[in-house]
C-alpha cells in the first residue's frame, strides 16, 4: 500500500492551511491516487504530491491541475490560491492599470505609428533601407509570422519618411494589399505623385495575387506594372512583401523570378539578442519589468522558430493583461498557456463567452476569412465588412472577436489578426478541415456573384451545369439566408431560376415540335434533320457536362488524398475514365504516386485517447469509460469493454491484448478482448514501500516497469522491472534527482526494456543515459553517456531498437544512433526539430517527424529515403510493420485518426551496400550499363532491363600504377569509367577518366558485344593534357565526341570506323562541363546535326553543328545546367539545373518553350537525369535526393503530373522509357533498377488494384453530383 502523507497543521499558516484544503478536496473526490491524477492533469506525480505537502505554496498552474484532477471549481480555487499567496507574502496584490496602453501588439501587425515600440529588427531595417536605395524593385520574403508586414510598415516606411535629401525622400508612400482584383482596385496608384522624389509602392501580402486573384491575365498585368518600376523613368519604386511558401509561385513569372534573384531580401528568425529586445524593451518603455526567468524561457522557446513572432507577441500581451503590479512573471506566462497555448486560450475564451447562436455566427464569419490552400498552407482572406456585418448579432460578434484581437476591423474591411490563428487554434483548424470543400465552393460562388453584379447581372455570367448543382447541394434553400450574403443569395437564386426557365423553354420547344410534326407531315424530313442536329448538340452539351464533372472529381480526389486515401484513388480513376483531360491525368498520376493507404477515424476520440500496438495492426481508444480495440487493416472494432479499474491508472501491453491496472496498491492483469481479470500482475507486496508510482509494459509484454517514489524520502525515486510471467523482480535501481532540482515540475524520465528483456535503458532529467544488462546486473558503457549528459528528457528523446542492439537519442538538431554492444556511434542524422523517433522492427530504419514531414532514414545513409508531407497535421506513435513496407501512425486535431502509408521502394527494394559508380540506361530502355569499383580494375556490365539477366561483362584495363593519383588510399581502383550510349541505344562506349594511349575507349555493338572498336584517343599535338573528361556517342555509333579535362573549351570529334580524329570544335565560352558523376550535361541530337553541351561554371550552353561548326550560346536554365536530353524525334531539348528546374527548348535550341518548376521541398536538389517518352509527350526528371517527377512535355509548363514517384531514396543516375512507352525505368546508386507503369491505362489498373476496385454505387452517389451512376472497370 502507498505510504501515508505527513500530517499538516491548518493552523500553521497559509501554506499548511492551503495544503490541508487540497488534501480535503482529494478525499471528497474519492481519494484518487496521485498516478491517476497525473494521468488526468498532465503533471508528474511528484509535482502533484508536493503541492499538498505543506512545505511551500505550489504554483497556480500546478494548483489548478490538482483541482481539475479532483473535479474542483477552478475559479474558486484560483481565488483561494491568490488569497494564500497574498497572505504568505504579507502584502496585498497591487492592481493592474486596465486603461494602460498595451506595450505589445499581440497578433496585430506593427504600423508606422508603432515605430517607437518596434524592436528587434534594427539591423535588418538598416540593411533593407540600403537595399531598396540600390534597387528599384525589391522582394522581401519570409515565413508566415516572421514579421514581414511589421518590417515594411514600422521599419522601412518611417525611415523613408525621414530621408533628409529631398531627392531621396519619397514624393509619396502608398501601402496596398493586392486583394481579389489588384489591377482594378489599385491601377490609379501607379501614377507618380508630383515632387522631386520617387513614388513608393509598398505591396504587403503580395501572395494575395495567387490566393485571391483568380484571373491569370489580371494577375500578370498587375505584376508587369509593378516590375515596370525597374525603369528609372517610371518615377516609381516597388517593395513587395511575400510569404516564403509562395516563393515557387513567384518564379513562375520570368520578370518576377529575376527580381527575386537580383533583389530578394530574406526575413529569417530573430537572433537571441534580438528576441530579448522584443521581450524587454517594450516593457521598459512602459515602465514595466520582465522577470529574467521569463525572458530566458521566451528566448529559448522562440529561438530558431520561423513564424513564432505573432505567438511571442500574443503571449507577451496576455502576460501583460494578467500581470500583478508592474512585473511580468514566468508564473503568469505559464498560467496564460505559454507560447504555444496563449492564442488558443484567448480564442477559446472569446468563443465560449458567446451564446450558441452567436458561436455559430462566429464560425461562419471566421470561415469567410479563410482561403483554403492549394498545395500551400491556408491563408487569411480580407473581406468587405458588408459581407459579414449582416445584423445586430453580427456586429456584437465582430466586436467581441476584435476586442480579443482575433480579427482586425476598420470602416470597410474585416480580416484575421494573423494567419498564426489558423494553425494555433485547434477549434478553427477543425472547422476548416471539416468544411474544406464547401469553403472552396463558397469562395468560387462569392467571386462569381461579384463578377455577375459587376456585369450588370448578365445572365451569361450565372452558374450552370455541375457548378450550379454543387452550389445547390452545398447551400440548401433553408440555410441560404444565414450562410449567404444578399448578393450571393440573389446570384444563386437567379441561376436556379434561369435553369428552371431553360428547362421550361426546352419543354415548350419539345411540345411545339411534336405538335408541328403531327400537324404538318410534309415537314417530316426537316423535323428529322432538326432532330439529328439537336441530338448532336445534346451530345456536345453532355460531353461538356461530363468534362466539367470529371474536373471537379479530380480536384476533389486531390483534396481527399490525406483524409480518405482509398476513396481519393477511386475518384482519381473515375475522373480519368469519364474524361481524359490534363486535370484528370494529373489526378490519376497523383493517385499512382500516393503513399496513403487507409485512414481509420475513431469516433469520439482524440489523439491522447489512442494507443497503437507495436506492430501497428491494433488501435485502442479510451472513450466514455470504455476501451475499444480496432483492427487497423480491416478498420473494424473487434471488442469493447468497460475500462478496467474505473479511473485507476492503467498500462496497455505492446500487442494491445492485455492491460495492467493498479487499484489499492495492487497491480491486476486484464484481458482486453474479453474484459476478464487475470489476477495479480506482480505480488501484492511489490509496492509496499512505494508512495506513488507510474508503470508501463516493457517491449516484450512480459515485463512491467514502474517508478516508485522512495519510502521515507520522496526525492529518491526508484525504477523497478518485474517479470510478470514468472512474477520475479529483474531490476531495482535508484533514480536520484539533480541536487539543485527541488520542484519536480521539470523532472522527466523514460525507461525502456528491450524486446528480449535483457536491457534496461533509462533517461532521467539532468542525468546521463544509462543502459543496464539485466541478466548480468551490470551497467553498459558507451558514447551515449557523454553525449547525453545533463540533458532534459523532455527535450531529448531516447529510443531503443526492438532487438535492443541500437540506441537513438533525438533532439532539436537531429538523431544520433549508437551500437549498444560496442558503445560506438553508428549514425548521425542531422535534421532540425526532429521528434518522436522510432526504429523499424529490424532496426535498419529510423522514422521521425519535424512537424512538417514524416521522414524515414536507412541507417548508414545521409539523407532520408522517404518523405511524406503532413500539411497542417501532427504525427506520432510511428509503427513500421514486420514486413517493413507499411508505416502506421496517429494524428488528428479534433478527432483521433490512424493513418497508414505504403513506404514503397524506400524499404521494399534490394539496397546495394556499395554504391554503383556509374549507371546508364540505353535511350530505348533495353539495356542498363553499370560501373563498379574493383580492387585491380573497374567492372563494366550490360544488363537486359526486361529479364534482369547479364548481357555482357565488358573487358576493362587495369587501374593505374601506385604512383598514379587515381589510386584509392586502400590500394583499390579509384578511377571512374566514362559511359555513353548512341541515341538509338545500339552502341555503347566506355573508358576510364584519364583515358590515354594505355587506357583506350571501346565502342561496343550491344547486339553482338564481340564486335568492339577500340580507339586510343591520342591527344592532339597542341593539347596540354591527354586525359578525357567526357564522352558522347553519336547516332549509329559512327562518331564519338570527347572533351579533355584540362582543355575543356574543345570537343574532339572522332570517326569510330576509321579510328581517327576528324576535327576539333572550340566553344569560345570557357570549359565544357564534365558531369559524369552528377548528370549528363552533353547530348547529341538523334539526327547527329546538333551537339549541346553545358558550360562548367555557369548556365550558358554551347550548341554546335558538328559539321558546319556554327555555334550559339543560349542561357539554357536559370542556374547551373546539370543535365541535357533530346527527345527521340529531336524536336525538343530538356535541360535541368542545380535547383531542380527543367527548361524545355525547341529542337534547334533557339526558343524556350516551357519551364517546369517542382512544387514544395523537392526543388532544392540538382537534376541528375532526364528522359522523354518515345512519342515525346512525357518528360521524366530524377534528382540527387531520389526525387522522380513526370511532366507533360506538350504543354507550356506547369506543375508535375501528380506527386513525385516513390523511389529507393538514393540519387537517380539514369532514366529511360521502354521502347513501347509503357514503362519508365530508373537506375540509382544503391537501388540498381526500378520500373514504373506510365500509361494512363496501366496506372489506372494499378491504382484500382491498390484501392480494392472502382467507385461503389454508394460512393458515386456521395461524390458525383451531376451524372447518373455508371459502373467503371
Amino acid at each position: 500500500m502507498g505510504r501515508r502523507e505527513k500530517p499538516v497543521d491548518p493552523a500553521g499558516g497559509p501554506v499548511q492551511r492551503f495544503a490541508f484544503e487540497l488534501r480535503k478536496l482529494r478525499q471528497e473526490a474519492g481519494g484518487p491516487s496521485y498516478r491517476s491524477m497525473a494521468q488526468r492533469a498532465g503533471f508528474s506525480v511528484t509535482a502533484l504530491s508536493q503541492a499538498a505537502a505543506g512545505e511551500k505554496l505550489p504554483s497556480l498552474t500546478v494548483t489548478l491541475a490538482y483541482v481539475e484532477a479532483c473535479d474542483g471549481d477552478r475559479a474558486d480555487w484560483e481565488e483561494r490560491w491568490r488569497a494564500a499567496e497574498r497572505e504568505d507574502a504579507g502584502r496585498p496584490a497591487p492592481e493592474a492599470d486596465d486603461d494602460a496602453q498595451p506595450p505589445y501588439q499581440g497578433l496585430a501587425r506593427f504600423d508606422p505609428a508603432d515605430e517607437d515600440h518596434f524592436f528587434g529588427r534594427g539591423s535588418l531595417t538598416d540593411a533593407l533601407v540600403e537595399h531598396v536605395a540600390a534597387h528599384r524593385v525589391t522582394v522581401v520574403f519570409g515565413p508566415s509570422g516572421s514579421g514581414k508586414s511589421s518590417l515594411l510598415r514600422a521599419g522601412l516606411i518611417p525611415r523613408l519618411s525621414r530621408a533628409e535629401n529631398a531627392v531621396e525622400r519619397p514624393a509619396a508612400l502608398r501601402i496596398l494589399t493586392p486583394g481579389a482584383r489588384p489591377l482594378r482596385t489599385h491601377r490609379q496608384l501607379f501614377t507618380p505623385a508630383e515632387g522631386e522624389g520617387d513614388t513608393w509602392l509598398i505591396v504587403d501580402q503580395f501572395e494575395e495575387v495567387f490566393t485571391l486573384c483568380q484571373d491569370p491575365d489580371e494577375r500578370t498585368e498587375f505584376v508587369d506594372l509593378l516590375l515596370a518600376a525597374g525603369d528609372p523613368g517610371s518615377r516609381l519604386r516597388v517593395v513587395l512583401g511575400v510569404r516564403a511558401d509562395f516563393y515557387g509561385r513567384c518564379l513562375e513569372h520570368r520578370g518576377l523570378a529575376a527580381a527575386v534573384a537580383d533583389a530578394g531580401v530574406p526575413v529569417g528568425p530573430l537572433s537571441p539578442a534580438e528576441l530579448r529586445e522584443v521581450v524587454v524593451k517594450p516593457a521598459a518603455a512602459a515602465g514595466l519589468v520582465v522577470e529574467r526567468t521569463l525572458t530566458a524561457r521566451l528566448v529559448e522557446e522562440a529561438d530558431g522558430e520561423p513564424g513564432s513572432l505573432p505567438l511571442l507577441s500574443h503571449a507577451l500581451l496576455e502576460t501583460w493583461r494578467h500581470r500583478r503590479g508592474r512585473t511580468l512573471t514566468l508564473e503568469t506566462y505559464e498560467t496564460i498557456g505559454g507560447l504555444q497555448g496563449a492564442v488558443a486560450r484567448t480564442a477559446e475564451a472569446a468563443y465560449t463567452r458567446l451564446s450558441p447562436d452567436q458561436g455559430e455566427l462566429a464560425r461562419r464569419i471566421l470561415l469567410r476569412l479563410i482561403t483554403p490552400g492549394d498545395g500551400t498552407p491556408d491563408t487569411r482572406r480580407p473581406v468587405d465588412r458588408a459581407e459579414v456585418d449582416t445584423g445586430d448579432d453580427a456586429a456584437l460578434v465582430l466586436d467581441r472577436l476584435a476586442r480579443a484581437r482575433l480579427i482586425t476591423l476598420d470602416e470597410r474591411t474585416v480580416d484575421l489578426a494573423h494567419e498564426a490563428l489558423i494553425t494555433s487554434w485547434p477549434r478553427l483548424r477543425g472547422w476548416i478541415d471539416a468544411d474544406r470543400e464547401r469553403i472552396r465552393l463558397h469562395r468560387r460562388l462569392t467571386e462569381a456573384a461579384v463578377a455577375w453584379d459587376e456585369l450588370d447581372r448578365d445572365p451569361g455570367a450565372l452558374f450552370r451545369g455541375s457548378r450550379l448543382a454543387a452550389s445547390e447541394d452545398a447551400f440548401p434553400e433553408a440555410e441560404r439566408p444565414r450562410t449567404l450574403t444578399p448578393l450571393e443569395g440573389a446570384f444563386l437564386t437567379a441561376a436556379l431560376a434561369a435553369r428552371d426557365d431553360e428547362r421550361r423553354a426546352a419543354a415548350r420547344t419539345a411540345r411545339r415540335l411534336r405538335t408541328f410534326a403531327v400537324s404538318v407531315s410534309v415537314l417530316l424530313v426537316l423535323a428529322l434533320v432538326a432532330g439529328v442536329l439537336a441530338w448532336q448538340q445534346n451530345r456536345s452539351n453532355e460531353r461538356l457536362l461530363v468534362q466539367a464533372e470529371a474536373r471537379r472529381i479530380a480536384a476533389l480526389a486531390d483534396d481527399m488524398r490525406g483524409s480518405d486515401p482509398r476513396t481519393a484513388m477511386r475518384l482519381s480513376v473515375a475522373a480519368w475514365q469519364l474524361a481524359d483531360l490534363p486535370e484528370t491525368r494529373s489526378a490519376l498520376y497523383g493517385a499512382g504516386a500516393q503513399r496513403g493507404r487507409k485512414t481509420l477515424r475513431i469516433p469520439g476520440s482524440t489523439v491522447p485517447d489512442l494507443m497503437l500496438s507495436a506492430d501497428g495492426r491494433t488501435a485502442l481508444s479510451e472513450v466514455g469509460g470504455r476501451i475499444d480495440r480496432w483492427d487497423v487493416p480491416s478498420q473494424r472494432r473487434v471488442s469493447s469493454i468497460p475500462r478496467p479499474g474505473g479511473e485507476s491508472p492503467l498500462a496497455v501491453s505492446p500487442d494491445g491484448r492485455r492491460a495492467v491496472v493498479e487499484k489499492d496498491g495492487v497491480a491486476y492483469l486484464w484481458d482486453l478482448a474479453s474484459g476478464r481479470s487475470l489476477g495479480e500482475a506482480v505480488p501484492a507486496t511489490a509496492w509496499e514501500y512505494s508512495n506513488v508510482g507510474e508503470f508501463e509494459f516493457g517491449r516484450s509484454g512480459r515485463t512491467l516497469v514502474f517508478t516508485e517514489m522512495g519510502g521515507e524520502d520522496p526525492q529518491e525515486p526508484r525504477v523497478r522491472v518485474w517479470d510478470i510471467e514468472q512474477r520475479r523482480l529483474l531490476a531495482d535501481r535508484p533514480m536520484p534527482l539533480q541536487p539543485d532540482d527541488d520542484s519536480g515540475d521539470a523532472w522527466n524520465y523514460t525507461h525502456v526494456v528491450s524486446a528480449d528483456d535483457s536491457l534496461l535503458a533509462s533517461c532521467v532529467t539532468g542525468r546521463p543515459v544509462e543502459l543496464w544488462d539485466l541478466r548480468r546486473d551490470r551497467r553498459l558503457r558507451g558514447g551515449w553517456e557523454k553525449a547525453a549528459g545533463a540533458v532534459n528528457c523532455g527535450s531529448s528523446e531516447m529510443t531503443l531498437a526492438p532487438d535492443g542492439r541500437r540506441l537513438a537519442l533525438t533532439n532539436g538538431t537531429g538523431s544520433v544512433v549508437w551500437d549498444v554492444r560496442t558503445g560506438r556511434r553508428t549514425a548521425t542524422l542531422a535534421h532540425q526539430n526532429l521528434s518522436r523517433a522510432e526504429f523499424s522492427a529490424g532496426g535498419a530504419f529510423l522514422v521521425a517527424t519535424d512537424e512538417k514531414e514524416i521522414l524515414l532514414w536507412r541507417l548508414g545513409v545521409d539523407g532520408p529515403v522517404f518523405r511524406h508531407a503532413l500539411g497542417n497535421e501532427t504525427a506520432g506513435a510511428f509503427r513500421i510493420d514486420r514486413t517493413g513496407r507499411t508505416l502506421t501512425y496517429l494524428t488528428g486535431a479534433t478527432q483521433g485518426i490512424v493513418r497508414t502509408l505504403d513506404l514503397g521502394p524506400a524499404v521494399g527494394t534490394v539496397w546495394g551496400a556499395s554504391a554503383t559508380v556509374r549507371a546508364e540506361l540505353s535511350p530505348d530502355g533495353r539495356l542498363l550499363a553499370t560501373v563498379r569499383h574493383g580492387k585491380d580494375r573497374n567492372s563494366v556490365r550490360l544488363t537486359d532491363v526486361r529479364t534482369r539477366r547479364t548481357v555482357a561483362d565488358l573487358p576493362t584495363v587495369p587501374c593505374p600504377t601506385d604512383s598514379d593519383p587515381a589510386v584509392a588510399p586502400d590500394g583499390g581502383c579509384a578511377a571512374s569509367e566514362l559511359t555513353a550510349f548512341s541515341p538509338d541505344g545500339r552502341y555503347f562506349a566506355y573508358g576510364a577518366i584519364g583515358t590515354g594511349p594505355r587506357r583506350p575507349v571501346s565502342v561496343v555493338d550491344t547486339r553482338d558485344p564481340r564486335r568492339t572498336t577500340v580507339l586510343p584517343l591520342a591527344p592532339a599535338p597542341d593539347a596540354t593534357n591527354g586525359d578525357i573528361g567526357d564522352l558522347v556517342l553519336g547516332p549509329g555509333g559512327t562518331r564519338l565526341y570527347a572533351t579533355r579535362t584540362s582543355d575543356g573549351e574543345r570537343i574532339e570529334v572522332w570517326d569510330v570506323r576509321r579510328r581517327i580524329r576528324v576535327r576539333q570544335l572550340v566553344s569560345g565560352q570557357g570549359d565544357i562541363s564534365s558531369f559524369q558523376e552528377e548528370g549528363r550535361a552533353a547530348a547529341v541530337r538523334p539526327d547527329g546535326r546538333l551537339l549541346a553541351a553545358a558550360a562548367r561554371w555557369g548556365p550558358l550552353a554551347w550548341i554546335s553543328d558538328p559539321d558546319t561548326r556554327r555555334a550559339t550560346h543560349p542561357l539554357l536554365t536559370p542556374t547551373l545546367t546539370t543535365t541535357i536530353a533530346f527527345s527521340p524525334d529531336g524536336k525538343r531539348l530538356a535541360a535541368g539545373d542545380t535547383q531542380g528546374n527543367v527548361t524545355l527548348w525547341d529542337g534547334e535550341v533557339a526558343r524556350s518553350i516551357a519551364e517546369f518548376t517542382p512544387s514544395g521541398a523537392e526543388g532544392a536538389s540538382p537534376v541528375r537525369a532526364l528522359a522523354f517518352s518515345p512519342d515525346g509527350t512525357l518528360l521524366a526528371a530524377g534528382d540527387d535526393l531520389g526525387g522522380l517527377r513526370l511532366w507533360e512535355a506538350t504543354g507550356s509548363g506547369g506543375p508535375p503530373l501528380g506527386s513525385p514517384l516513390s523511389t529507393g531514396g538514393d540519387p537517380i543516375l539514369s532514366l529511360a522509357f521502354s521502347a513501347d512507352g509503357t514503362r519508365l525505368h530508373a537506375a540509382g546508386a544503391h537501388v540498381p533498377l526500378l520500373s514504373y507503369a506510365v500509361t494512363p491505362r496501366d496506372v489506372a489498373t494499378e491504382v484500382s488494384r491498390r484501392a480494392g476496385g472502382p467507385l461503389t454505387e454508394a460512393e458515386w452517389k456521395a461524390h458525383v453530383r451531376s451524372l447518373p451512376y455508371r459502373r467503371l472497370s
